[in-house]
């Protein structure tokens, strides 16, 4: 959706912009182009600070989904136990931010929201490697531009194949009619089956969502 893809935006600047300024301090200190080994101490410092700065928020959360939610609500129609017993089942997916490839189905997961940070941590990682690379290697530099086309390209060109090999729908196809000027969702068993399988296979996949962050 353009919401998303907004806040893939705003996070792919963000780091191009901070990240850039931090490695742009560290180079200048070298008298030489870091060696592979520093290129890696660097990449793993930089992801074990956005892993702290997010775990400890996230974990919180997981908690109140695992123990708290369960227990503030009762009825046919409370879906909270099995928020539940899913934060008790998956909840290690959620810390190695992997939780947007495992479990497959969005709706078993701890925190269904939580697979946009899945994929902003996945690209947070490519894209300081990238920017090392770019910073450490002049000849990759020049050829910066072309490296990030080609891999929003090729984003574009696997969700092409990924729709047409599952069958699945446009977005808007997802909903019905119009009414007033707003779509209204079409709740049918075969239209919620297609929303999950598009969800799945489509919509919280890094790789193909990458084109609007690089």
């Amino acid at each position: 959706t353009v919401s998303v893809d907004t806040f893939f935006v705003i996070s792919g600047f963000l780091l191009a912009y901070v990240s850039l300024r931090k490695l742009r301090k560290i180079f200048a200190k070298k008298s030489s182009p870091p060696s592979f080994t520093d290129s890696i101490k660097i990449v793993l410092s930089f992801t074990f600070h956005r892993w702290l700065r997010i775990v400890p928020v996230l974990g919180l959360v997981m908690i109140a989904n695992a123990e708290l939610l369960p227990s503030i609500g009762n009825g046919p129609l409370w879906h909270g136990r099995d928020l539940g017993k899913a934060c008790r089942k998956y909840w290690w997916t959620n810390l190695l931010f992997i939780n947007n490839f495992h479990p497959k189905n969005l709706m078993d997961e701890c925190i269904g929201q939580s697979w946009y940070l899945g994929c902003d941590f996945q690209f947070f990682i490519l894209g300081v490697i990238l920017l090392v690379l770019f910073q450490s290697s002049p000849r990759l530099n020049r050829f910066r531009y072309l490296i990030l086309g080609l891999i929003s390209v090729a984003s574009v060109i696997l969700r092409m194949v990924v729709t047409y090999q599952h069958h699945l729908p446009a977005q808007g196809q997802l909903y019905g009619a119009h009414k007033e000027g707003s779509p209204v969702y079409n709740s049918s068993p075969e239209n919620l089956s297609t929303t999950d399988d598009y969800k799945n296979y489509a919509y919280v996949q890094p790789q193909y969502r990458i084109s609007t962050y690089l």
